[in-house]
């Protein structure tokens, strides 16, 4: 708490706050978008360990809901990072739109 109090060094942003707004909102966006998708991957796992007996291969359906939460993870991380990189508003939202276009 001293540390913080004494301090001399100012907070810096890297970028202005038009883009970091931006890239704010469209972060959350995607991620409210996917986390339906994971959850529905998480109940099909769910389902598949209490209800293993109606499949011919459990293994095989357990995959499928392993790779569909992996998968989705995979890309709103890969998205995070792709829109962080970028110098300015039009572009995070083009790479954002092209990313809800994909899902």
């Amino acid at each position: 708490m001293l540390i913080w109090i004494y301090d001399d060094k100012k907070i810096k942003y890297k970028n202005e706050f038009g883009l970091n707004l931006c890239m704010f909102f469209t972060n959350l966006v995607m991620h409210f978008s996917c986390i339906a998708t994971i959850r529905n991957g998480i109940n099909m796992m769910k389902f598949v360990v209490y209800h293993s007996d109606e499949f011919a291969n459990p293994v095989m359906a357990f995959s499928l809901g392993l790779g569909l939460v992996l998968g989705n993870l995979l890309c709103a991380s890969t998205n995070v990072n792709e829109s962080l990189k970028q110098p300015n508003v039009i572009s995070v939202i083009s790479k954002f739109v092209g990313f809800k276009l994909l899902i």
